[in-house]
């Protein structure tokens, strides 16, 4: 009868023993579960910012082409115009690197062009 006794109270502390292992494991994994759904929520959230981020520099982008296509348009304008008006383009200070705008100043004396002339200095 001592031994059953014996065997009864080894059985009863593997059991206590036992569920509370099962506790701490169900514990550990209940946290576990909470920072997977932190991180999961943060992972979304950055991946939100990346696209907004993505999209923005994709609309500035189509911005900066759009100016740059503006912007050589009317530097064929301006070529086109000062080819019509002096009538040799190989002489446009467009084609050289010089300035895109010629000043004007009133010339004392008429020209060819009238009382303008342009300064290409």
């Amino acid at each position: 009868s001592s031994g059953i006794n014996a065997e009864y109270g080894r059985s009863i502390l593997k059991e206590r023993s036992s569920t509370t292992r099962i506790d701490e494991l169900e514990a550990q994994l209940g946290r576990a579960t909470t920072t997977q759904t932190q991180l999961k929520r943060l992972k979304d959230e950055a991946e939100k910012r990346s696209q907004q981020r993505i999209n923005e520099m994709r609309e500035r982008l189509e911005q900066a082409n759009n100016t740059t296509r503006s912007m050589q348009n009317y530097v064929n304008f301006l070529k086109q115009s000062y080819s019509s008006v002096f009538g040799d383009s190989n002489t446009s200070p467009y084609n050289g690197g010089g300035r895109l705008s010629p000043t004007y100043k009133r010339s004392p004396s008429p020209t060819r062009h009238g009382n303008l002339s342009f300064d290409m200095s």
